[in-house]
């Protein structure tokens, strides 16, 4: 039969004609849900992973992962309601034969998933087979409470807990993290000998990560700069490389992720502790980074100070309490608060703040 005679008949059928088109999955799916739903379940599983601080920032292109996981939610989850059976409390539930060869990592590829454990491989063995027998971890990155790489801000968290991303982990009663104690020497961290070393118990959070509680870094707000050297083991015998993790306080350093800290403008080292411009001492000199950042100054001006200002800084801020760099008054004056922070006055003649900035400026 010709194609023309098909025509005029229109009594034939083409192969093409008998062949099931697969269908195109649309939001919302047959079970219900919407693109929304999938974007914010994929949303949650992305920040509850371990990773996900580093992998959101270095990723090139993370709504190409966003439109991968909500197909996939779109083709599973939340796909066609007859592949799904009623769970003990009336939910659509996946079978138990699917559920039950679920294994973690997929068994790392070195090894087979039976009813939801992994059988490992000769030679590898852990929750997901992906420790190699008698291997040691090995630390890619150690993080403090504010998930920057190597770095620790004391005036922003308490810096008690290290985050460590390492492979060949797997949990054990013996699994230890050592922390060396560093110290700065000449511009440089190195190992504070007289502290030594001390060994604490790992905390075993995934496959790839642990948490290890640090003692005191012996700074508080105020303080310049310390560390830690970690390393981790899971036998208590044979311990990883080590990585540092570098303690600071952002008032005055500046500090990268390789160890160098640089002091910032217009603040002081003294006494090895920060110190804010314009920060006065009990003897009434100053840090003045304009002169040096490593050593009070004496503030010549203080004989200049009239009837109302009693010290040029000292006292607390009205409109930023917890900074002491403002002016202390007396004989009832009244601070100048940020017009003119080093300045009081008659409480009548708030006009006066900011007149004369050769004397109450800083």
């Amino acid at each position: 039969m010709t194609i023309s005679s098909c025509i005029v008949n229109s009594n034939c059928v083409f192969a093409e004609d008998n062949i099931r088109k697969r269908s195109v999955l649309t939001w919302p799916t047959q079970s219900g849900k919407t693109l929304s739903y999938a974007i914010n379940v994929c949303r949650k599983a992305f920040q509850k992973a371990s990773l996900y601080p580093h992998c959101r920032e270095n990723v090139d292109d993370y709504s190409v992962l966003m439109d991968s996981c909500t197909e996939d939610i779109k083709i599973t989850i939340a796909g066609d309601i007859k592949y799904y059976v009623t769970g003990n409390n009336g939910q659509l539930v996946l079978p138990d034969y699917v559920t039950s060869n679920i294994c973690p990592s997929e068994c790392s590829m070195k090894g087979r998933c039976h009813q939801g454990q992994c059988m490992c491989n000769s030679g590898y063995h852990g929750p997901d087979c992906s420790v190699k027998v008698g291997s040691v971890p090995f630390i890619h990155f150690v993080y403090g409470e504010d998930d920057v790489d190597s770095l620790c801000d004391i005036r922003q968290e308490d810096c008690r807990t290290s985050y460590i991303i390492a492979d060949n982990l797997m949990y054990s009663p013996d699994l230890q993290c050592r922390v060396q104690y560093l110290k700065m020497e000449n511009g440089k961290l190195v190992d504070d000998k007289g502290k030594g070393h001390i060994l604490v118990k790992g905390m075993f959070t995934s496959f790839n990560e642990l948490e290890c509680s640090l003692p005191p870094s012996g700074l508080s707000n105020g303080a310049v700069v310390a560390g830690f050297k970690i390393s981790i083991s899971t036998d208590g015998l044979q311990f990883s490389n080590e990585e540092t993790l570098i303690i600071f306080d952002s008032l005055c350093q500046a500090c990268k992720e390789d160890g160098n800290c640089t002091l910032k403008p217009n603040t002081c080292e003294i006494d090895e502790q920060c110190r804010k411009k314009g920060e006065q001492n009990s003897k009434q000199q100053i840090c003045n980074p304009s002169v040096t950042q490593h050593d009070w100054t004496t503030d010549q001006r203080v004989q200049e100070i009239d009837h109302f200002t009693a010290n040029l800084t000292g006292c607390e801020c009205v409109d930023d309490p917890g900074a002491f760099t403002c002016a202390c008054c007396q004989n009832a004056g009244c601070p100048c608060a940020s017009k003119s922070p080093h300045q009081c006055v008659d409480c009548t003649h708030i006009d006066e703040c900011g007149k004369y900035p050769d004397i109450f400026n800083i």
